[in-house]
Protein backbone atom coordinates (compact mmCIF):
# COMPACT_ATOMS: atom_id res chain seq x y z
CA UNK A 1 0.00 0.00 0.00
CA UNK A 2 1.38 3.83 -0.97
CA UNK A 3 1.29 6.12 1.10
CA UNK A 4 0.09 9.68 -0.03
CA UNK A 5 2.17 11.59 2.00
CA UNK A 6 5.36 10.52 0.49
CA UNK A 7 4.20 11.51 -3.31
CA UNK A 8 3.74 14.71 -4.98
CA UNK A 9 1.98 15.77 -8.24
CA UNK A 10 4.37 15.66 -11.03
CA UNK A 11 4.75 19.57 -12.55
CA UNK A 12 4.68 17.67 -16.12
CA UNK A 13 1.49 16.82 -15.94
CA UNK A 14 -1.10 18.80 -18.09
CA UNK A 15 -4.51 18.50 -17.68
CA UNK A 16 -7.05 20.14 -19.81
CA UNK A 17 -11.48 19.49 -19.36
CA UNK A 18 -13.53 17.68 -22.20
CA UNK A 19 -16.67 18.37 -23.92
CA UNK A 20 -18.09 16.04 -21.12
CA UNK A 21 -16.64 17.99 -18.46
CA UNK A 22 -14.30 14.72 -17.97
CA UNK A 23 -10.27 15.41 -16.92
CA UNK A 24 -8.09 14.38 -19.55
CA UNK A 25 -4.66 14.43 -17.94
CA UNK A 26 -0.71 13.60 -20.07
CA UNK A 27 2.23 13.62 -18.12
CA UNK A 28 4.52 15.34 -21.27
CA UNK A 29 7.31 13.11 -19.53
CA UNK A 30 6.18 9.70 -19.73
CA UNK A 31 3.81 10.58 -22.31
CA UNK A 32 0.66 8.75 -20.43
CA UNK A 33 -3.08 9.81 -21.40
CA UNK A 34 -5.50 9.32 -18.92
CA UNK A 35 -9.44 9.91 -19.03
CA UNK A 36 -10.95 10.87 -15.57
CA UNK A 37 -14.50 9.94 -16.02
CA UNK A 38 -16.57 12.63 -14.68
CA UNK A 39 -19.86 11.10 -12.93
CA UNK A 40 -20.71 14.24 -10.71
CA UNK A 41 -21.03 17.05 -13.72
CA UNK A 42 -19.13 18.99 -11.16
CA UNK A 43 -15.43 20.53 -12.35
CA UNK A 44 -13.01 18.58 -11.05
CA UNK A 45 -9.48 19.68 -10.41
CA UNK A 46 -6.29 17.24 -10.11
CA UNK A 47 -4.86 17.52 -6.56
CA UNK A 48 -4.34 15.48 -4.12
CA UNK A 49 -7.17 15.39 -2.25
CA UNK A 50 -9.05 14.35 -5.42
CA UNK A 51 -6.90 11.37 -6.07
CA UNK A 52 -6.57 10.56 -2.38
CA UNK A 53 -10.26 9.10 -3.09
CA UNK A 54 -9.45 6.61 -5.51
CA UNK A 55 -9.06 3.34 -4.72
CA UNK A 56 -5.43 1.62 -4.92
CA UNK A 57 -4.76 0.27 -8.46
CA UNK A 58 -5.83 3.55 -9.45
CA UNK A 59 -3.55 5.46 -7.30
CA UNK A 60 -0.86 2.67 -8.18
CA UNK A 61 -1.89 3.43 -11.71
CA UNK A 62 -1.20 7.73 -11.30
CA UNK A 63 2.27 6.47 -9.92
CA UNK A 64 3.69 4.09 -12.63
CA UNK A 65 2.53 6.63 -15.35
CA UNK A 66 4.54 9.84 -13.25
CA UNK A 67 1.28 11.85 -12.60
CA UNK A 68 2.23 11.47 -9.00
CA UNK A 69 6.28 11.25 -8.01
CA UNK A 70 8.25 10.53 -4.75
CA UNK A 71 8.57 13.91 -3.08
CA UNK A 72 12.88 13.76 -3.04
CA UNK A 73 12.44 13.89 -6.77
CA UNK A 74 14.13 17.14 -8.44
CA UNK A 75 12.50 17.73 -11.53
CA UNK A 76 14.43 20.75 -12.41
CA UNK A 77 17.35 18.27 -12.72
CA UNK A 78 15.40 16.15 -14.71
CA UNK A 79 15.21 18.93 -16.92
CA UNK A 80 18.65 19.12 -17.47
CA UNK A 81 19.15 15.60 -17.84
CA UNK A 82 16.37 15.62 -20.86
CA UNK A 83 18.37 18.92 -22.40
CA UNK A 84 21.83 17.15 -22.61
CA UNK A 85 20.71 14.19 -23.51
CA UNK A 86 18.03 15.06 -26.38
CA UNK A 87 19.61 18.47 -27.41
CA UNK A 88 23.20 18.85 -26.62
CA UNK A 89 24.04 14.50 -27.10
CA UNK A 90 21.46 14.19 -29.71
CA UNK A 91 22.81 11.32 -32.22
CA UNK A 92 20.92 12.43 -34.84
CA UNK A 93 21.47 15.00 -37.30
CA UNK A 94 18.79 17.05 -39.13
CA UNK A 95 18.92 18.18 -42.79
CA UNK A 96 15.95 19.75 -44.61
CA UNK A 97 17.02 20.39 -48.61
CA UNK A 98 15.12 22.45 -50.57
CA UNK A 99 15.84 20.90 -54.44
CA UNK A 100 14.43 23.72 -55.70
CA UNK A 101 12.62 27.09 -55.38
CA UNK A 102 10.87 26.75 -58.16
CA UNK A 103 6.89 25.62 -58.30
CA UNK A 104 4.51 24.10 -61.00
CA UNK A 105 1.55 25.59 -59.06
CA UNK A 106 0.09 29.13 -58.93
CA UNK A 107 -1.88 28.80 -55.30
CA UNK A 108 -3.88 32.03 -54.91
CA UNK A 109 -2.31 32.63 -50.88
CA UNK A 110 0.93 31.95 -52.02
CA UNK A 111 3.19 34.95 -51.62
CA UNK A 112 6.62 33.68 -52.29
CA UNK A 113 8.54 35.62 -54.54
CA UNK A 114 11.92 34.67 -54.67
CA UNK A 115 14.85 34.04 -57.18
CA UNK A 116 14.95 30.61 -59.12
CA UNK A 117 17.59 28.47 -57.87
CA UNK A 118 18.01 24.72 -58.31
CA UNK A 119 20.10 23.01 -56.61
CA UNK A 120 23.23 21.73 -58.46
CA UNK A 121 24.84 17.99 -58.10
CA UNK A 122 27.74 19.75 -57.39
CA UNK A 123 26.25 21.50 -54.31
CA UNK A 124 24.62 17.95 -53.83
CA UNK A 125 27.52 16.82 -53.44
CA UNK A 126 28.88 19.57 -51.15
CA UNK A 127 25.82 18.54 -48.71
CA UNK A 128 27.42 15.14 -48.75
CA UNK A 129 30.53 16.90 -47.61
CA UNK A 130 29.15 19.01 -44.91
CA UNK A 131 27.25 15.86 -43.93
CA UNK A 132 30.07 13.86 -43.10
CA UNK A 133 32.17 16.31 -41.65
CA UNK A 134 29.30 16.28 -38.92
CA UNK A 135 29.19 12.56 -38.37
CA UNK A 136 33.42 12.80 -37.89
CA UNK A 137 33.21 15.91 -35.22
CA UNK A 138 29.50 15.00 -33.44
CA UNK A 139 29.10 11.26 -34.10
CA UNK A 140 26.08 11.71 -35.33
CA UNK A 141 24.33 8.01 -35.70
CA UNK A 142 21.64 8.55 -37.79
CA UNK A 143 20.46 11.30 -40.44
CA UNK A 144 16.87 12.33 -41.08
CA UNK A 145 16.24 14.40 -44.57
CA UNK A 146 13.24 16.36 -45.24
CA UNK A 147 12.82 17.11 -48.57
CA UNK A 148 11.15 20.76 -49.46
CA UNK A 149 10.66 23.51 -51.93
CA UNK A 150 9.31 24.75 -54.08
CA UNK A 151 8.27 21.83 -55.07
CA UNK A 152 10.99 19.29 -54.68
CA UNK A 153 10.07 16.87 -57.57
CA UNK A 154 10.81 19.13 -59.81
CA UNK A 155 14.34 18.47 -58.73
CA UNK A 156 13.83 14.84 -58.86
CA UNK A 157 16.60 13.96 -60.54
CA UNK A 158 19.17 15.97 -58.21
CA UNK A 159 17.40 14.13 -55.08
CA UNK A 160 18.04 10.89 -56.45
CA UNK A 161 21.50 11.45 -56.92
CA UNK A 162 21.69 12.63 -53.31
CA UNK A 163 19.74 9.60 -52.25
CA UNK A 164 22.26 7.72 -53.62
CA UNK A 165 25.25 9.23 -52.39
CA UNK A 166 23.59 9.49 -48.78
CA UNK A 167 23.49 5.60 -49.33
CA UNK A 168 27.02 5.24 -49.59
CA UNK A 169 27.82 7.67 -46.78
CA UNK A 170 25.76 5.41 -44.00
CA UNK A 171 27.39 2.40 -45.12
CA UNK A 172 30.56 3.86 -44.96
CA UNK A 173 30.35 4.98 -41.61
CA UNK A 174 27.92 2.82 -40.33
CA UNK A 175 24.69 5.33 -39.66
CA UNK A 176 21.42 5.21 -40.34
CA UNK A 177 19.36 7.85 -42.52
CA UNK A 178 15.46 8.22 -43.34
CA UNK A 179 13.20 10.62 -45.37
CA UNK A 180 10.78 12.63 -45.71
CA UNK A 181 8.79 15.08 -48.51
CA UNK A 182 6.41 17.64 -48.50
CA UNK A 183 4.77 18.19 -51.93
CA UNK A 184 1.83 19.46 -53.45
CA UNK A 185 1.74 15.89 -54.51
CA UNK A 186 0.75 16.94 -58.63
CA UNK A 187 4.04 14.89 -59.70
CA UNK A 188 3.91 11.88 -57.09
CA UNK A 189 2.53 9.02 -59.66
CA UNK A 190 2.92 5.72 -58.76
CA UNK A 191 6.42 5.43 -60.27
CA UNK A 192 7.89 7.98 -58.40
CA UNK A 193 6.44 7.02 -55.53
CA UNK A 194 8.54 3.64 -55.46
CA UNK A 195 11.64 4.72 -56.33
CA UNK A 196 10.99 7.58 -53.50
CA UNK A 197 9.89 4.58 -51.06
CA UNK A 198 13.12 2.30 -52.39
CA UNK A 199 15.90 5.14 -51.43
CA UNK A 200 13.48 5.52 -47.51
CA UNK A 201 11.55 8.33 -48.00
CA UNK A 202 8.52 6.80 -45.76
CA UNK A 203 6.81 10.19 -44.83
CA UNK A 204 4.84 12.50 -47.42
CA UNK A 205 2.76 15.73 -46.96
CA UNK A 206 0.58 16.09 -49.70
CA UNK A 207 -1.76 19.25 -49.65
CA UNK A 208 -4.67 19.15 -51.54
CA UNK A 209 -7.93 21.31 -51.86
CA UNK A 210 -10.55 19.90 -49.66
CA UNK A 211 -13.02 19.29 -52.86
CA UNK A 212 -12.53 19.05 -56.48
CA UNK A 213 -14.36 21.97 -57.66
CA UNK A 214 -12.67 24.10 -54.98
CA UNK A 215 -9.57 25.97 -56.85
CA UNK A 216 -7.00 27.59 -54.79
CA UNK A 217 -4.51 25.35 -55.67
CA UNK A 218 -4.05 25.62 -59.48
CA UNK A 219 -1.43 25.01 -62.02
CA UNK A 220 0.76 27.68 -63.60
CA UNK A 221 -0.85 27.69 -66.92
CA UNK A 222 -4.44 28.45 -64.86
CA UNK A 223 -5.74 24.45 -64.70
CA UNK A 224 -7.16 22.76 -61.30
CA UNK A 225 -5.08 20.55 -59.65
CA UNK A 226 -6.96 18.35 -57.43
CA UNK A 227 -8.03 15.30 -59.87
CA UNK A 228 -4.86 14.43 -60.60
CA UNK A 229 -3.78 14.57 -56.67
CA UNK A 230 -6.36 12.70 -56.24
CA UNK A 231 -5.60 9.97 -58.55
CA UNK A 232 -2.16 9.89 -57.02
CA UNK A 233 -3.53 9.09 -53.72
CA UNK A 234 -5.61 6.56 -54.84
CA UNK A 235 -3.30 5.07 -57.27
CA UNK A 236 -0.55 4.90 -54.15
CA UNK A 237 -3.35 3.25 -51.69
CA UNK A 238 -4.66 0.47 -54.38
CA UNK A 239 -1.32 -0.75 -55.55
CA UNK A 240 0.87 -0.36 -52.95
CA UNK A 241 0.65 -3.61 -50.52
CA UNK A 242 3.17 -2.11 -48.18
CA UNK A 243 2.23 -0.44 -44.51
CA UNK A 244 6.08 1.22 -44.12
CA UNK A 245 5.08 4.80 -44.68
CA UNK A 246 2.63 7.35 -43.90
CA UNK A 247 0.79 9.95 -45.93
CA UNK A 248 -0.16 12.97 -44.03
CA UNK A 249 -3.03 14.67 -46.28
CA UNK A 250 -3.02 18.54 -45.61
CA UNK A 251 -5.89 20.86 -46.21
CA UNK A 252 -5.68 24.02 -46.37
CA UNK A 253 -9.18 25.64 -44.59
CA UNK A 254 -10.61 28.44 -46.60
CA UNK A 255 -14.32 29.89 -45.75
CA UNK A 256 -15.71 28.05 -48.65
CA UNK A 257 -14.06 24.49 -47.10
CA UNK A 258 -15.27 25.27 -43.78
CA UNK A 259 -19.27 25.68 -45.02
CA UNK A 260 -18.95 22.24 -47.20
CA UNK A 261 -16.96 20.20 -44.27
CA UNK A 262 -19.09 17.62 -44.22
CA UNK A 263 -18.65 16.95 -48.40
CA UNK A 264 -15.02 17.01 -47.42
CA UNK A 265 -14.81 14.78 -44.51
CA UNK A 266 -17.66 12.06 -46.38
CA UNK A 267 -15.47 12.23 -49.86
CA UNK A 268 -11.83 11.68 -47.70
CA UNK A 269 -13.07 9.07 -45.26
CA UNK A 270 -14.65 6.56 -47.78
CA UNK A 271 -11.48 7.01 -49.48
CA UNK A 272 -8.78 7.08 -46.85
CA UNK A 273 -10.84 6.88 -43.34
CA UNK A 274 -10.46 2.80 -43.19
CA UNK A 275 -6.48 2.91 -44.14
CA UNK A 276 -3.68 3.30 -41.50
CA UNK A 277 -1.16 4.50 -43.74
CA UNK A 278 -3.09 7.69 -44.18
CA UNK A 279 -3.31 10.65 -41.90
CA UNK A 280 -4.58 14.14 -42.23
CA UNK A 281 -4.05 17.84 -41.17
CA UNK A 282 -6.10 20.52 -41.69
CA UNK A 283 -4.74 23.82 -41.21
CA UNK A 284 -6.38 26.91 -41.97
CA UNK A 285 -4.82 29.57 -44.69
CA UNK A 286 -2.99 32.51 -43.63
CA UNK A 287 -2.71 35.61 -45.08
CA UNK A 288 1.33 35.74 -45.36
CA UNK A 289 1.81 38.80 -47.27
CA UNK A 290 5.18 40.69 -46.41
CA UNK A 291 5.40 43.16 -48.42
CA UNK A 292 3.48 46.34 -50.47
CA UNK A 293 3.52 44.26 -53.56
CA UNK A 294 1.60 41.22 -52.22
CA UNK A 295 -1.57 43.59 -51.18
CA UNK A 296 -3.78 43.02 -54.16
CA UNK A 297 -3.38 39.39 -54.10
CA UNK A 298 -3.83 38.86 -50.22
CA UNK A 299 -7.22 41.28 -50.55
CA UNK A 300 -8.53 38.53 -53.20
CA UNK A 301 -8.78 35.82 -50.44
CA UNK A 302 -9.53 38.06 -47.34
CA UNK A 303 -12.85 37.29 -47.25
CA UNK A 304 -11.51 33.61 -47.40
CA UNK A 305 -9.73 33.64 -44.19
CA UNK A 306 -10.75 31.74 -40.94
CA UNK A 307 -9.34 31.31 -37.68
CA UNK A 308 -7.62 28.75 -36.11
CA UNK A 309 -10.16 27.92 -33.58
CA UNK A 310 -12.92 27.11 -36.22
CA UNK A 311 -10.08 24.45 -37.85
CA UNK A 312 -9.40 22.94 -34.63
CA UNK A 313 -13.41 22.61 -33.76
CA UNK A 314 -13.91 20.47 -36.56
CA UNK A 315 -11.13 18.17 -36.14
CA UNK A 316 -12.68 17.61 -32.61
CA UNK A 317 -15.89 16.91 -34.16
CA UNK A 318 -14.39 14.45 -36.88
CA UNK A 319 -11.63 12.87 -35.41
CA UNK A 320 -13.49 10.12 -35.22
CA UNK A 321 -13.64 9.69 -38.70
CA UNK A 322 -10.30 10.77 -39.99
CA UNK A 323 -7.02 10.15 -37.87
CA UNK A 324 -5.26 13.52 -37.30
CA UNK A 325 -2.50 11.54 -35.05
CA UNK A 326 -2.61 14.79 -32.71
CA UNK A 327 -1.25 13.81 -29.83
CA UNK A 328 1.88 11.81 -32.42
CA UNK A 329 2.92 14.67 -33.17
CA UNK A 330 3.69 16.54 -29.61
CA UNK A 331 5.07 13.13 -27.73
CA UNK A 332 8.47 13.66 -26.15
CA UNK A 333 11.15 14.83 -27.73
CA UNK A 334 9.21 14.72 -31.13
CA UNK A 335 10.14 18.47 -31.73
CA UNK A 336 10.42 18.72 -35.54
CA UNK A 337 11.92 22.26 -35.22
CA UNK A 338 16.03 22.19 -34.36
CA UNK A 339 16.85 25.81 -35.58
CA UNK A 340 17.61 26.48 -32.13
CA UNK A 341 20.02 23.23 -31.68
CA UNK A 342 23.29 22.01 -33.13
CA UNK A 343 22.06 19.36 -35.24
CA UNK A 344 19.43 21.39 -36.78
CA UNK A 345 19.99 22.38 -40.55
CA UNK A 346 18.31 23.65 -43.92
CA UNK A 347 19.87 24.15 -47.16
CA UNK A 348 18.31 26.42 -49.44
CA UNK A 349 18.27 26.24 -53.28
CA UNK A 350 20.74 28.42 -53.90
CA UNK A 351 23.07 26.50 -51.57
CA UNK A 352 22.53 29.11 -48.53
CA UNK A 353 22.84 27.10 -44.99
CA UNK A 354 20.13 28.23 -43.02
CA UNK A 355 18.71 27.54 -39.82
CA UNK A 356 15.11 28.11 -40.34
CA UNK A 357 13.03 26.62 -43.12
CA UNK A 358 10.42 28.88 -42.93
CA UNK A 359 11.61 32.05 -42.37
CA UNK A 360 13.16 32.04 -45.97
CA UNK A 361 12.78 35.50 -47.37
CA UNK A 362 14.30 39.42 -45.74
CA UNK A 363 15.75 37.67 -42.65
CA UNK A 364 19.30 38.02 -42.59
CA UNK A 365 20.12 36.25 -39.67
CA UNK A 366 19.12 33.42 -40.75
CA UNK A 367 21.71 32.60 -43.36
CA UNK A 368 24.62 30.93 -41.36
CA UNK A 369 26.64 29.56 -44.17
CA UNK A 370 27.26 28.59 -48.23
CA UNK A 371 27.33 25.41 -50.25
CA UNK A 372 28.95 27.20 -53.77
CA UNK A 373 28.54 25.63 -56.98
CA UNK A 374 32.04 23.77 -56.61
CA UNK A 375 30.50 22.27 -53.28
CA UNK A 376 32.83 23.81 -51.38
CA UNK A 377 31.22 24.48 -47.86
CA UNK A 378 31.39 27.31 -45.99
CA UNK A 379 29.93 28.06 -42.27
CA UNK A 380 29.56 30.95 -40.00
CA UNK A 381 30.30 29.60 -36.03
CA UNK A 382 29.33 32.26 -35.06
CA UNK A 383 26.41 33.71 -36.73
CA UNK A 384 24.87 29.87 -36.07
CA UNK A 385 25.77 30.54 -32.26
CA UNK A 386 22.93 33.24 -32.22
CA UNK A 387 20.73 30.50 -33.17
CA UNK A 388 21.48 27.95 -30.23
CA UNK A 389 19.77 27.79 -27.25
CA UNK A 390 23.07 26.41 -24.62
CA UNK A 391 20.63 25.70 -22.02
CA UNK A 392 16.63 25.95 -21.31
CA UNK A 393 15.45 29.06 -21.00
CA UNK A 394 15.17 30.10 -17.49
CA UNK A 395 11.43 29.99 -17.64
CA UNK A 396 10.97 26.61 -18.37
CA UNK A 397 12.26 25.10 -15.40
CA UNK A 398 8.51 25.81 -14.25
CA UNK A 399 6.78 24.72 -17.09
CA UNK A 400 5.04 21.45 -17.74
CA UNK A 401 5.17 21.57 -21.97
CA UNK A 402 9.25 21.49 -21.49
CA UNK A 403 9.40 18.00 -22.48
CA UNK A 404 7.07 18.34 -26.20
CA UNK A 405 9.32 21.78 -27.00
CA UNK A 406 12.35 20.88 -25.42
CA UNK A 407 13.09 24.78 -24.89
CA UNK A 408 14.14 25.19 -28.55
CA UNK A 409 11.00 24.66 -30.72
CA UNK A 410 11.68 28.22 -32.15
CA UNK A 411 15.15 29.69 -32.73
CA UNK A 412 13.86 32.63 -34.87
CA UNK A 413 11.60 33.60 -32.19
CA UNK A 414 14.50 33.92 -29.42
CA UNK A 415 16.32 35.85 -32.19
CA UNK A 416 13.03 38.23 -32.44
CA UNK A 417 12.42 38.12 -28.85
CA UNK A 418 9.22 37.08 -28.97
CA UNK A 419 9.26 34.23 -27.17
CA UNK A 420 6.53 34.29 -25.12
CA UNK A 421 4.02 34.68 -27.57
CA UNK A 422 5.30 32.09 -29.65
CA UNK A 423 5.47 29.70 -25.94
CA UNK A 424 1.49 30.69 -25.17
CA UNK A 425 0.47 29.29 -28.61
CA UNK A 426 2.56 26.16 -28.56
CA UNK A 427 0.74 25.69 -25.31
CA UNK A 428 -2.92 25.98 -26.49
CA UNK A 429 -2.20 24.05 -29.34
CA UNK A 430 -1.09 20.97 -27.17
CA UNK A 431 -4.25 21.50 -24.87
CA UNK A 432 -6.52 21.28 -28.26
CA UNK A 433 -4.25 18.38 -29.60
CA UNK A 434 -5.00 16.37 -26.11
CA UNK A 435 -8.54 17.07 -26.41
CA UNK A 436 -9.31 15.90 -30.40
CA UNK A 437 -6.52 12.99 -28.87
CA UNK A 438 -9.39 11.92 -27.13
CA UNK A 439 -12.36 11.52 -29.03
CA UNK A 440 -10.18 9.33 -31.81
CA UNK A 441 -11.74 5.97 -32.24
CA UNK A 442 -8.80 4.43 -31.12
CA UNK A 443 -7.22 6.85 -28.54
CA UNK A 444 -4.68 5.19 -26.33
CA UNK A 445 -6.24 7.14 -22.79
CA UNK A 446 -6.17 4.98 -19.88
CA UNK A 447 -10.19 5.31 -18.37
CA UNK A 448 -10.31 6.04 -14.99
CA UNK A 449 -13.73 6.28 -13.21
CA UNK A 450 -13.81 6.91 -9.24
CA UNK A 451 -16.06 5.06 -6.96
Amino acid sequence: MNNLNEYKLSMFNIVKEDKNRNLLITNTLSNVLIKILNTTNKTIELNKNFLSTFNHEYINLFIKTGVLIPNHINEHQIIDDIYFNEVIKNERLDIIILTTNRCNFSCAYCFQKRETYDLKLSQYDGIIKFIEQKIIDKGYKNIKIRWFGGEPLLGKKGMLYFLEKIKLLSQKYKVSYGCGIITNGYLLDLDTFKILFKNKVINYQITIDGLPDVSYRFLNNGKPSFDKIFENLINIRDNIKFNMFLITIRINFTREILNRIDEVIELFYKEFGHDKRFGFSFIPVFDWSYKDSDFMKAQQIKSQLITEEEVISVMKKYVDKLDFKAWTNLKFANNECWAGTPHGYTIDANGDILKCDFKLDDFKANNIGKIDLLGNVYLDYNRESKWIFESPLPECYSCSYFPLCLSTSCGAAKLDGIMKNKCASFKSMALDYLEIESYAKNNKFYEVKNG
